[in-house]
Parts: C-alpha cells; sequence; structure tokens
C-alpha cells in the first residue's frame, strides 16, 4: 500500500505566529513531490506533512509544496482552506471570491516572502483553492 493511500492522520490545526512560519517556510520546499505519485498513493500527500502545512492565527491554512508536473515544469502548488469554515469555500458568492483569492495569495506573499503572484489553476469538488508559481530561488 502506497503512502498516499494510507490512513495517515491529518495534520492537526496549530496556528502560529507569522515569522515561525516564515522560518519553516524553506522547508516546504525541500521536497519535489509527484501528483502523479501522490494520487497513485506511491508518496505521501503534502496535506499530511507538517513541513507543508501553514496554519495561520487569522485560522487561514496553507499547504505548500514544490511539485513536477506532467509537462516537466516545477512549480510552488499552494492550496488553501479557512479552518472555521470548513467546506464552506465552495459556497462562497461570486462577489466574495476574488477578496477571499487575494487574502490567500497575500498569505502566501506574506509567509514565503515573495512578490510573486501565483495562478489559480483549480478549485476542487470540495472547494480548495489551488495555485501554482514558479519558484524563483
Amino acid at each position: 500500500m502506497g503512502l498516499g493511500r494510507m490512513n495517515l492522520p491529518t495534520v492537526p490545526w496549530h496556528p502560529e505566529p507569522l515569522d515561525a512560519l516564515r522560518r519553516r517556510y524553506p522547508a516546504a520546499l525541500v521536497a519535489l513531490v509527484s501528483p502523479v505519485d501522490v494520487a497513485n498513493g506511491r508518496a505521501r500527500a503534502p496535506s499530511k506533512d507538517p513541513a507543508c502545512v501553514f496554519d495561520t492565527v487569522d485560522g487561514l491554512r496553507l499547504i505548500v509544496s514544490r511539485e513536477r508536473f506532467d509537462d516537466g515544469r516545477i512549480l510552488i502548488h499552494i492550496s488553501a482552506s479557512f479552518q472555521d469554515l470548513g467546506d464552506a469555500l465552495k459556497d462562497i458568492d461570486s462577489e466574495d471570491a476574488p477578496a477571499v483569492m487575494d487574502l490567500i495569495v497575500h498569505a502566501w506573499q506574506t509567509i514565503s516572502q515573495s512578490t510573486q503572484t501565483p495562478t489559480l489553476v483549480a478549485i476542487s469538488p470540495g472547494g480548495v483553492p489551488h495555485f501554482v508559481v514558479e519558484q524563483t530561488h
């Protein structure tokens, strides 16, 4: 049985101050993840790796990983959820969506100390937005 299919526990909610999140950020980019291997159960999902999970004191959880995509590109993948909203992201009114996406992008920029702007590439059926950005360093 591969790691992705194992019933690994979810990383417990653990909000940290910004300086702690910034110090931990480089560790999230050490491993190179294959989304195909994760989907096929051959690798652990970044959401199960504490090094990739960033909980803010504002209730936002970012999952950050460095991934090799099918086309050979290596990108930073960012997904987001809110502790107090659960699945409510999927029900966000279209008028509110840009502000929520901006909040997620700003949180990543603040933690990563990057001026890059991630691109929204998908929103999962569960309402989780997924962004990518090129790694510059």
